[in-house]
């Protein structure tokens, strides 16, 4: 998390909070804390709407699957996923729309720093 709140100082990353993947809270370098979306914001930001040509890392289960999907088509998404092996068979048809494939199951910190070396 220092890592990402340094590169956020930077302007190298933005971090968004997305239960289910509907963004609600996005991270305020000045207040160093996440804080909520303005409703202006909420339409476009739920969706990921705004985000076209980004390379994003998700860290979360099934849930918000159809709008990670729909992100995947204009955006290189990087799923660390916790039951990705555990439910994938479930989720079948729901991802067979997730464009570029990276998915990854990643159960704690010690898998995430596996996977990272294994990607670059």
């Amino acid at each position: 998390m220092d890592i990402a709140k340094s590169s956020v100082n930077l302007n190298d990353l933005e971090m968004y909070d997305a239960p289910n993947g509907f963004i609600v809270k996005e991270y305020d370098s000045r207040k160093s804390k996440f804080v909520r979306i303005g409703k202006d914001k909420s339409t476009v930001f739920s969706r990921w709407e705004m985000f076209e040509n980004r390379t994003i890392i998700f860290f979360g289960d099934f849930d918000g699957t159809n709008i990670i999907c729909e992100a995947s088509k204009h955006n290189s998404i990087y799923w660390f996923n916790p039951v990705a092996t555990t439910y994938i068979s479930e989720y079948n048809d729901a991802i067979k729309n997730f464009i570029g494939k990276h998915m990854y199951q990643c159960k704690g910190e010690k898998d995430f720093m596996r996977l990272v070396r294994k990607i670059r």
